[in-house]
């Protein structure tokens, strides 16, 4: 396994351009990408197009039990929500 190519992090960022061409998100950004070994190092933000994140997003992120979204309130990104694996 390389670092920076992890196909669980491959797989869940194909999940989020599929969350973007659904609308559910704007864009989104996973700083330090080619430093991280596995998916629950990961930090992902995103942004939404309102205050509120959209429920289907937790229904599309089921197959990850151990996913938080909250806003993001950190340095690392300007983007509105984070990601993090517990």
């Amino acid at each position: 396994m390389r670092i920076g190519n992890i196909p669980d992090i491959q797989n869940f960022k194909q999940l989020l351009n599929h969350c973007k061409e659904k609308g559910l998100i704007t864009d989104w950004e996973l700083p330090y990408e080619q430093l991280l070994t596995r998916l629950s190092a990961a930090i992902f933000f995103f942004n939404v197009g309102s205050d509120a994140v959209p429920d289907e997003l937790y229904t599309l992120f089921a197959e990850y039990p151990g996913l938080v979204i909250h806003r993001n309130e950190g340095t690392m990104s300007s983007m509105s929500h984070q990601i993090s694996f517990q």
